[in-house]
């Protein structure tokens, strides 16, 4: 059985997933939100995302697009850079809500860049877009899935991928590094499976070992591609270390910015 963390903030999925019975048979479809994030705002939980799971295997991950409604007079991220410093605290940026990674981006990105920007929460993603399309908000740091569309239709800028590579949505936008952003080159929103905690070993590399010919095939890089996302699976252990360090950096990104759950 594959449970998803998109209910509850995960909460539900993963506390189900955790208490399975750790034959193989249950995984969890988690997030970098689920598994690096939210243990730095959860109070009380049934489970600890840190702990309460073992990783199987890395599906794919995104790098978040930093766009702009067409009025803000800008082209690139050094340029946004340059109009925030000149205008402290008055060039604003949506997010999917206080917490979430399109937020925290928004914070590493201003930590990042020394700059000061205004952050505007919202209730997801559909509502943070349709109020930076009208103007009420200058910019947002968003998964591409919300913004290629509107992109294309030049409704918004795209400055640039908050990442090493470009992507194949947006193949003529330049990365972050590119633009001279090193720093930027890691910061990504990613997707893998996890097991119960006491999943043996042997059943853990079986696992990897099948979905990782499954995510090869031709046709499922495709369809994961097409949802700007990159496929990449990993083994457990790399998958583990990515977990850990993204766990590291957005509490980092937390401490220094303040954020507090609402």
């Amino acid at each position: 059985m594959l449970i998803s963390d998109r209910c509850a903030g995960g909460a539900i999925g993963g506390e189900a997933a955790a208490r399975a019975t750790p034959d193989g048979y249950t995984l969890l479809m988690a997030s970098s939100s689920t598994m690096s994030i939210n243990p730095h705002f959860a109070a009380k939980q049934s489970y600890d995302p840190q702990t309460s799971f073992s990783p199987v295997i890395l599906v794919g991950y995104a790098t978040n697009v930093v766009a702009v409604h067409p009025s803000v007079p800008v082209r690139t991220i050094r340029e946004l850079i340059a109009l925030a410093k000149s205008k402290p605290g008055e060039i604003s940026f949506a997010s999917n809500g206080t917490g979430t990674i399109s937020h925290l981006t928004g914070e590493l990105f201003q930590q990042q860049s020394g700059v000061r920007m205004l952050h505007v929460p919202y209730k997801g993603a559909a509502p943070a877009v349709i109020d930076v399309l009208a103007g009420n908000v200058s910019t947002m740091i968003s998964n591409p899935t919300a913004v290629v569309p509107h992109i294309r239709t030049g409704k918004l800028k795209a400055l640039g991928i908050l990442g090493g590579q470009r992507i194949d949505v947006l193949k003529d936008v330049p990365t972050a590094v590119e633009q001279g952003y090193k720093e930027f080159a890691d910061v990504i929103e990613w997707y893998g499976m996890v097991a119960p905690k006491a999943t043996p070993r042997s059943i853990i590399n079986q696992l990897n070992a099948g979905l990782t010919k499954v995510l090869m095939l031709p046709e499922v890089q495709e369809r994961i591609r097409a949802l700007g996302m990159t496929p990449s699976p990993t083994t457990p252990e790399e998958f583990d270390k990515q977990i850990r360090a993204d766990h590291a950096l957005w509490g980092r990104v937390v401490r220094q910015a303040g954020v507090k759950a609402e």
